[in-house]
């Protein structure tokens, strides 16, 4: 299996997004910040706002149905099992 872990603190596990096509793993999301503080009568907010998206070549395919993602202390988990290897086979002639 791969896994891929990546730093995003601060972020919403809501505001991220996973998606696999082909061996092609990409991650995005979107960071959302708000900071308010109250001065002498007076209130300060300041927002921050930024997207981000990285992709990532598995060179191998991996079972789509089976990718787990997890999110704990801003640090995203996604673990991605190999499809098996069809191996070959020998396969007996007959006759009738």
């Amino acid at each position: 299996a791969f896994l891929i872990k990546a730093d995003v603190p601060g972020v919403d596990e809501k505001n991220i997004e996973i998606t696999v096509k082909e061996d092609v793993l990409t991650i995005s999301g979107t960071r959302e910040e708000v900071e308010e503080e109250n001065r002498e009568g007076a209130i300060l907010r300041e927002r921050r706002y930024g997207s981000y998206q990285r992709s990532f070549r598995l060179g191998r395919k991996v079972n789509s149905e089976k990718i787990e993602a997890s999110y704990k202390n801003g640090v995203l988990s996604v673990m991605l099992p190999k499809l098996e290897e069809v191996k070959a086979r020998q396969i007996p002639v007959t006759t009738n």
